[in-house]
């Protein structure tokens, strides 16, 4: 007989440690186990979209795994840079500071960068924008 893995959420996947064997899917129960917040449907294995709130499972260091692989994956992890290029200032987008937030922290986000005004001919933020760091 096939094991089926109770599904709380309905997202499709149960947990390993509340099975039932029976012919027939039995209500509340699905076919695939792995799921690691039974009480929200976005976090299971198939899960590819991105998260700046918590699931609420388990600790920190997992509470935004929302594709069950075991970790917190940030999305946005590049350090933004102002540099100069041809007697202008060319922009990597990415976060202002040395490091990037973790999972569900606000951040600054260089878009662009701009001659500072000063007379210093150095490169600097120009357009920023708050961005909260989603994670899966």
């Amino acid at each position: 007989m096939p094991t089926w893995y109770r599904d709380v959420d309905g997202d499709g996947f149960g947990v390993a440690t509340d099975t039932r064997c029976a012919g027939s899917e039995p209500e509340g129960y699905a076919d695939a186990s792995g799921d690691c917040c039974d009480t929200n449907e976005d976090a299971n294995p198939d899960q590819t979209g991105w998260f700046s709130t918590s699931h609420e499972c388990g600790s920190y260091y997992t509470a935004y795994d929302y594709d069950c692989d075991g970790t917190n994956e940030r999305r946005w992890t590049v350090l933004g840079i102002c540099s100069h290029s041809g007697g202008g200032c060319v922009a990597t987008p990415g976060w202002a500071g040395t490091y990037a937030p973790y999972c569900g922290y606000t951040g600054t986000w260089i878009e662009t960068c701009v001659m500072d005004t000063g007379g210093t001919m150095t490169c600097v933020p120009g357009e920023t924008v708050t961005r909260v760091q989603e994670c899966h």
